[in-house]
């Protein structure tokens, strides 16, 4: 048991680190897309039609795909408070958090579903710049939903050894308390 938990311990950590990277990239590219707009129409008094489009699809992208990095983390639910005033041994606690994560699963099924229905009402329209087909962009919702649906499923197996006896300590957890 401990060595599937070790396992999926590094699942979850391989996937955060990709998503970390694709977001810190689409965080640069929104930078240079906004920062070009700006000089573009300050300096020459030119806009660019599709940068609005971009810049749109570019925060859906970072804020759906950084979803994820937050729930492997474990920062995205943040309900400490609740957790300490209503429940005082860990096992309560255990339990709390594996509702929690029930309920994010639930809002990634959302996800997924509807978002699959939203983008393939997208199936051959473009963008109003003509630019970009609506399907590829708004196929980011389910994409974020299965991301954050397997951090999810990941995160009930790591509270369901800790019921069981095995800790498996996130790489991020332990880094974050060598450095206080």
């Amino acid at each position: 048991m401990n060595k599937i938990l070790e396992w999926i311990e590094r699942i979850s950590a391989g996937l955060a680190k990709i998503v970390e990277y694709l977001v810190a990239v689409a965080l640069v590219f929104l930078f240079v897309l906004i920062f070009s707009e700006i000089v573009g129409r300050s300096l020459l008094g030119v806009t660019i039609a599709w940068m609005m489009e971009a810049v749109g699809f570019l925060l859906a992208f970072i804020t759906f795909l950084g979803i994820s990095v937050h729930v492997y983390r474990r920062k995205l639910l943040s309900l400490e408070f609740v957790r300490e005033k209503l429940f005082r041994t860990p096992r309560a606690i255990t339990f709390f958090s594996i509702f929690t994560w029930l309920v994010l699963l639930a809002y990634a099924y959302v996800l997924i579903t509807e978002g699959l229905v939203f983008a393939e009402r997208g199936i051959d329209r473009l963008t109003p710049s003509r630019r970009f087909e609506l399907y590829h962009m708004r196929l980011i919702l389910p994409v974020g939903g299965v991301l954050v649906f397997v951090q999810g499923v990941l995160n009930i197996a790591k509270e369901i050894g800790q019921l069981v006896g095995i800790d498996i300590t996130p790489a991020h957890e332990t880094a974050a308390d060598d450095e206080e």
